[in-house]
């Protein structure tokens, strides 16, 4: 399929209105809509040109890092992360599953 054949089936389904719009489906892109849909915003859409997370920060996806933080805020950061996922991707609830790894090297506490 070319592009032009996506860019036209792609536009029967946007909506002529919108409140947001968010432009990329990367990590960014992806949580800016979670997060304001779950602040309660309504008639998010988010474009991406291909599929989502398939750009440069497809291999950020489910990855929390768990060191190298610097400073208060980078922590935090990754806790609520970590909190989020657990919560998400439950399995019993999901067909994904959330298990910590052991960094190399690294004796867990």
């Amino acid at each position: 399929m070319t592009d032009n054949q996506n860019l036209e089936n792609g536009n029967k389904n946007l909506p002529e209105n919108a409140k947001v719009v968010v432009v990329g489906g990367g990590i960014i892109g992806v949580s800016t809509a979670y997060h304001l849909a779950k602040l309660g915003w309504k008639d998010i859409v988010l474009l991406e040109k291909s599929q989502l997370t398939a750009g440069t920060t497809w291999h950020a996806a489910g990855l929390v890092e768990s060191g190298g933080f610097f400073d208060a805020t980078g922590v935090e950061m990754a806790e609520y992360t970590l909190d989020l996922y657990v919560v998400s991707f439950n399995p019993d609830s999901s067909t994904y599953q959330f298990r910590t790894v052991p960094f190399p090297g690294v004796t867990p506490a």
